[in-house]
């Protein structure tokens, strides 16, 4: 007979509990696992790097323990711009039909570079200081293809339909450069407050608010052509500018879609005798264009590394600016101030006119840019940036301003017109243009 071991009722609790804590084990597993990986989810979207894209970040200070937040960058850039300009044909039937002939092919190349400080006040609220520096600006006329004038060389001054004898003396030639520009053109300020931060408020975009502007200094633009005895082109607007933008982000896993919205005044400064020369009557309008740009992009997070501090980002960026009329800076700005025809007596005054010193009134025009940017964040406080941009400009009048002041049905003339350019039938116009910018930077944050 073999003796069977007995169970004691201790032993039997135990293995009750043992096969109820592993039942309920096996059945709250799945809702642990599902929990720890939304978990993950909203730590990598909301607290990856925990700070947003370039675009809408601002440095902040004395946020908790941390002290203010400094950064320095330093961006080489690399334009070049190619611009067709054409003029009205003088007849009726081909004014009317809006009919142009190509005078002349412009290009323009400019290297610069810029120095950005940045410091952080007091947790979302950053101000900022850039130090822009043109390397080199070249600008050369030449001869489109196809274009046939009276002469080859130069632009004629057409008969003005005015009454008076004509100044046959060419506007200027098809082959001309502008004296090589260098120098600083202004010195930009700013402040930008974080209002909102995503990785403050989840449910919250980034949104940035900043104000920005730039004090013109250096020598003011002067036209400026090699072959001539100009000794200073300078290189600075003479102008102060005044911009408010406004900046959204908000980041969904690996993407960051952004949103961007500027508007720029701008008022002539020390070239204010330029703008409004002396002897204009007081209710002429000489004031300059002012900016309105939209901004839609987004960064699209291709590698990131919490530890580490490092991320790789593409970031794809379109702009639609619009620039109001005025009087401004364009691309007839050398060969006109430098032009010695009568007619347009650029640097004369006379009893009814003043000189316009290459300005011109330029109709309003659209801008439209596409930008690719590759950032690499090597630390915690390094980053680096390359990227191409292109830029295209609507067809636009560049000269055409009024001959009168404010309606031909008074006496009061405008002493800034000029009927051998401002006359229709006279009036130049830029056809097409292409530019495009190569752009590198490297950032240093303390």
């Amino acid at each position: 007979m073999v003796n069977t071991p007995r169970v004691s009722t201790e032993q039997r609790w135990r293995v009750w509990l043992s096969a109820g804590l592993c039942l309920w084990a096996w059945s709250t597993l799945p809702r642990v696992v599902a929990a720890q990986g939304a978990a993950r989810s909203e730590g990598s979207t909301r607290y990856l790097l925990a700070q947003p894209t370039s675009y809408t970040n601002v440095l902040d200070a004395f946020d908790g323990s941390s002290l203010p937040d400094l950064s320095i960058a330093l961006m080489y850039k690399r334009t070049l711009s190619a611009l067709d300009i054409a003029r009205e044909r003088s007849s009726d039937e081909q004014r009317i039909g809006g009919q142009y002939r190509p005078v002349a092919s412009s290009e323009q190349l400019t290297h610069a570079l810029s120095l950005d400080l940045a410091a952080g006040v007091y947790r979302d609220l950053m101000v900022f200081v850039r130090l822009p520096l043109v390397l080199s600006d070249k600008r050369s006329f030449s001869q489109p293809p196809g274009a046939a004038p009276s002469d080859p060389k130069s632009e004629p001054a057409d008969a003005t339909s005015t009454g008076e004898e004509t100044d046959r003396a060419p506007l200027f030639g098809h082959s001309e450069s502008s004296a090589t520009r260098s120098g600083v053109p202004g010195l930009d300020l700013g402040v930008a407050w974080g209002i909102t931060n995503q990785y403050r408020t989840a449910y919250l975009p980034t949104w940035v608010v900043q104000l920005e502007s730039r004090v013109g200094l250096g020598k003011v633009l002067r036209p400026c052509l090699v072959d001539t005895t100009c000794t200073e082109a300078g290189v600075s607007r003479g102008t102060i500018t005044l911009g408010i933008d406004s900046r959204w982000s908000y980041r969904y896993n690996w993407i960051e879609p952004y949103l961007g919205l500027r508007y720029m005044l701008e008022w002539a400064t020390a070239a204010s005798g330029r703008f409004a020369p002396r002897g204009l009557p007081d209710a002429l309008d000489t004031s300059l264009p002012s900016l309105f740009e939209l901004t839609l992009g987004a960064a699209v997070m291709a590698w990131e590394d919490r530890a580490r501090f490092q991320r790789i980002s593409v970031d794809v960026r379109g702009q639609a600016v619009y620039t109001s009329a005025g009087r401004d800076y364009s691309a007839l700005f050398d060969v006109l101030g430098a032009s010695e025809n009568q007619q347009l007596a650029a640097k004369q005054r006379t009893a009814d006119l003043v000189p316009i010193y290459g300005l011109t009134q330029v109709d309003a025009y659209a801008q439209l840019r596409a930008e690719l940017a590759l950032s690499a964040q090597a630390a915690q406080y390094v980053q680096f940036r390359l990227g191409l941009s292109f830029m295209h400009m609507t067809p636009h009048l560049l000269t055409g301003a009024s001959a009168c002041v404010e309606s031909c049905s008074d006496t009061a003339k405008n002493p800034l017109y000029r009927a051998v350019i401002d006359l229709p039938g006279q009036r130049f116009m830029l056809l097409g243009n292409l530019s495009y910018d190569l752009f590198a930077s490297a950032t240093g944050q303390f």
